[in-house]
């Protein structure tokens, strides 16, 4: 068996530079040097220096410094000169267990690199050319922990994009750092945590964990090993957890390892002993805060008067989307979160997630903008209504409009998300819809009102019990000022006058002999009506012909059959009221 080839050490070289997926990532190597050195402070800085006969061109100068422990000529020689020494291996506790962490600052090709560094009374000076090539001076002068300036030509717009480009690296690596990061002088690290909607946290000897919901159900599950980023990743990444998207989560380990090419996290046990652990925050800790503050803020109000100048109507949805998400993880209600608020009425009441599934049945959820006698009623009847919200209201969202919105349009308004929780907790419910488009109540008129209506009620009701409709009254009454939208009827047909009435049944008026006769009630605010109450002072008869035909038409349909009976009928009445004289 013949011996190995030899190992070309240039091209090892090469192998271990090019394995980083961003030559950028070099930023975040040398802040986990300087922190694993037991700096607690890093400072990265920037210069351009302009050549004198081209002032856009130049050199860019980038200065990382840290104030650890430095080194001496012993660990000059082992390990920064050295391939694949690394004092760290083995060390839980120094994430950097690859030991390339210096070699990374090749990747962007600089033109030389100097590192100044002192430990035990020695300085060191160790020059880097751009073959990588190095010389070692020792320096006369005191300094602190290590200095590395990597110096690349460029000219002043690469410079200038280079930097921008720098500061979304450190921010996106280093945003958690266990220590302060310093970019041209401003803080770039911040203590470790989620901004959310609702979050928990978790902490024990293993990991630190932040997982909560974020507004529109964004994904960010994010990797960390000591505050450092080893990947953070959104809903279409290979490392997001499939069961857990539209959550999102920080966890940081210090068992967590990077792969060699520093853009993910190695997925092994310990991995996914901390995605058991996040599992269980999510079905556990996490879904009782959602709807813990759900109730809270439910209760508190401070959404109800549509402005959003707090955020609380923002809140609101929020925590719709976020319940809506446990909902649909399968966990169902629970005993402790069916006793929670979900919503209100518009007499005030507060609906707990139980009684509004109860509620719910098969009728589905009821929307209205404003109490009214309508909304009482269908309430005291066992209705799930439901006051909208987020400047929502019958008449058009956001608009000045007379425009009444279809039931479907809901679910297109900030209503939308409290629809889709009422669908998860009742899968059989019917769609939502804006109350007064489904029921229907009338309120009585004054009683002068009735009077000035009274002959055109007694002539319709004659041409209607004439034409062999079931028909037991005809009264007028107010739709409007009860909360009921007629959607352009003039009138609609009850069992009895005031009472409620679905929509699916309000054009009903049998003829058969064994169907039960049904009032006829007429909108005494609809422009048409108002027009034939004018014209019955003077055509009783064709007036209530009108209605008539008005409100079959509206209902359905009129045959033509029916239609010549009734205005037989209307022709017969006015001749008999002013019959022709005899020739």
């Amino acid at each position: 068996m013949g011996s190995p080839a030899p190992v070309d050490v240039g091209d090892a070289l090469d192998d271990l530079i090019n394995q980083f997926s961003d030559p950028m990532s070099f930023f975040r190597e040398l802040i986990q040097n300087a922190l694993d050195a037991g700096s607690d402070e890093v400072d990265i800085d920037f210069e351009f220096q302009a050549s004198a006969e081209q002032p856009d061109s130049g050199a860019m100068i980038v200065t990382v410094t840290d104030y650890g422990e430095g080194m001496d000529r012993a660990i000059i020689d082992s390990k920064l000169t050295r391939l694949f020494s690394s004092a760290k291996d083995g060390d839980m506790t120094k994430i950097g267990k690859f030991g390339i962490g210096f070699v990374s600052v090749f990747a962007i090709e600089p033109d030389a690199v100097c590192v100044d560094t002192a430990r035990a009374g020695e300085a060191w000076r160790v020059l880097f050319d751009h073959e990588r090539r190095f010389k070692r001076l020792r320096l006369d002068q005191a300094i602190e922990g290590t200095t590395i300036r990597i110096i690349k030509n460029s000219t002043r717009s690469d410079y200038e994009a280079f930097v921008t480009r720098a500061r979304q690296v450190v921010r996106y690596w280093c945003g958690h750092a266990n220590g302060e990061v310093r970019f041209l002088g401003e803080q770039v690290s911040e203590p470790f945590g989620l901004t959310a909607t609702v979050a928990v946290a978790y902490e024990d000897d293993f990991s630190h964990i932040h997982i909560g919901h974020r507004p529109a159900r964004e994904t960010l599950h994010a990797f960390f090993n000591g505050g450092l980023t080893l990947v953070q990743a959104d809903a279409n990444h290979g490392s997001a957890i499939q069961e857990l998207l539209g959550l999102s989560f920080k966890v940081s380990s210090r068992y967590l390892e990077h792969t060699l090419t520093r853009d993910d996290v190695i997925k092994d046990g310990h991995f996914n002993k901390v995605v058991a652990r996040l599992r269980e925050l999510a079905r556990g800790s996490l879904r009782e805060r959602v709807f813990e503050a759900l109730d809270a803020h439910v209760r508190a109000g401070a959404w109800i008067s549509g402005a959003d100048t707090d955020g609380a109507l923002a809140r609101l949805l929020a925590l719709y989307e976020a319940a809506a998400w446990h909902f649909n993880d399968g966990a169902g209600l629970s005993r402790g979160v069916g006793d929670r608020a979900c919503a209100r009425s518009p007499s005030g009441r507060i609906w707990t997630w139980a009684a509004l599934r109860k509620a719910l049945g098969d009728r589905g959820p009821l929307f209205a903008s404003q109490r009214t006698p309508l909304s009482d009623a269908v309430e005291a009847d066992g209705g799930a209504v439901i006051l909208a919200f987020g400047g929502v209201h019958e008449t058009g969202h956001e608009t000045g409009h007379e425009t009444d919105q279809e039931p479907q349009q809901l679910e297109r308004t900030p209503l939308a998300s409290l629809i889709h929780a009422c669908k998860l907790i009742a899968p059989n419910t019917a769609a939502p819809a804006w109350l007064g488009q489904v029921w229907f109540m009338p309120l009585a008129p004054e009683p002068g009102e009735r009077r000035a209506w009274a002959g055109l009620a007694s002539m319709a009701l004659r041409l209607l019990e004439d034409s062999e409709h079931r028909v037991s009254t005809v009264e007028f009454g107010r739709f409007e000022a009860s909360g009921s939208l007629l959607g352009g009827r003039a009138a609609i047909s009850q069992r009895e006058f005031g009472e409620l009435t679905p929509a699916a049944e309000a054009g009903e008026l049998g003829k058969r002999l064994f169907s039960r006769k049904r009032a006829l009630v007429v909108d005494a605010d609809h422009p048409a009506v108002r027009t034939l109450l004018g014209l019955s002072q003077r055509e009783p008869e064709l007036a209530a012909y009108q209605l008539v035909k008005l409100f079959l038409l509206l209902g359905g349909s009129i045959s033509a059959a029916t239609d010549s009976q009734l205005a037989d009928l209307s022709m017969r009445y006015r001749e008999t009221r002013c019959p022709k004289p005899l020739s």
